[in-house]
C-alpha cells in the first residue's frame, strides 16, 4: 500500500482531520501480509494492517502487536466487482452473489449515499 502511492497514505482522524503521511525510504518491502506482521511484531518498525489480521494475530500471539496510532485509520478505498457482461454460468452467478451478499453494512450505507 505504501509502495504504491507516490502520493503518500492519506490518514483520518475524527478529531484532527486529514494528513498525509510520505513515509522514508524502507530497506524492507513485503506484499506478503505474514512477513509484514512478523516484521513489525519483531520491533522492525510500524505498519498499516487491516484489523481483521490483527484482532486473528492476537487470538494467537497476544500482546505482540500494538496500537500506535490510536484513531487513525487510511482513507476508505474504492472496490469495484468486474466481471464478464453476459450471461453467467451457475458457479460464477453463485459467487456474485455470496460476494454481493457479504458486503458489511457500513460499506452499503456509504454506496447508497453516493
Amino acid at each position: 500500500m505504501l509502495g504504491s502511492s507516490s502520493n503518500g497514505l492519506r490518514l483520518a482522524h475524527p478529531e484532527h482531520g486529514e494528513y498525509t503521511f510520505n513515509p522514508p525510504r524502507s530497506r524492507l518491502r513485503v506484499d506478503l501480509t505474514t512477513l509484514h506482521i512478523d516484521a513489525i511484531a519483531r520491533s522492525q518498525g510500524i505498519g498499516l494492517l487491516a484489523h481483521w489480521l490483527t484482532a486473528k494475530r492476537e487470538q494467537h500471539h497476544p500482546g505482540e502487536l500494538i496500537n500506535c496510532l490510536s484513531g487513525w485509520e487510511p482513507v476508505p478505498l474504492p472496490i469495484t466487482l468486474l466481471y464478464a457482461y453476459g450471461h453467467q454460468s451457475r458457479r460464477t452467478h453463485a459467487l456474485l452473489e455470496f460476494l454481493r451478499s457479504q458486503v458489511p453494512t457500513q460499506w452499503r450505507a456509504k454506496t447508497a449515499a453516493v
